[in-house]
């Protein structure tokens, strides 16, 4: 083991020791769902999205839970579950970074709680989503 491994180890966990990151797949799915089934948008989705693009958005929050829930109960090889992992929290980020732009953009700083919860979903799946990585190349 290097040097820098031993003084920074790597401690990584799947599915039942995430349970944040299982509750935010879960919350994919179902809005994911409410969308593509057509629940009436948000006023900031609205104001920036056609209603098929709210749909798409919709299906990639829909993916990307269905996706990370898989990778995070994975029961067979460590890395492939890292890998499904990694990959749905990247999926989510980039949709969760669509929704927090709509909530600055059409609220400004009344939006500031909303998309301030939005924003660190983002970032925690980026550097969740890092620190897989990095575990994997190691």
């Amino acid at each position: 083991m290097s040097e820098s491994h031993q003084r920074h180890p790597h401690i990584i966990a799947t599915g039942r020791y995430c349970y944040h990151e299982v509750a935010f797949f879960a919350f994919g799915v179902f809005i994911g769902l409410a969308y593509v089934l057509g629940s009436p948008p948000s006023t900031s989705l609205i104001a920036l999205l056609t209603t098929w693009q709210v749909r798409g958005w919709g299906i990639i929050m829909l993916v990307s839970g269905v996706v990370g829930l898989l990778g995070a109960f994975w029961r067979g090889s460590l890395r492939f579950a890292l890998q499904v992992e990694g990959a749905a929290l990247l999926i989510q980020a980039g949709a969760i970074t669509l929704l927090t732009t709509a909530l600055f953009g059409v609220g400004g700083a009344r939006a500031l709680t909303a998309g301030g919860i939005s924003a660190a979903w983002t970032i925690a799946n980026l550097l969740r989503a890092g620190h897989i990585r990095r575990f994997l190349r190691s």
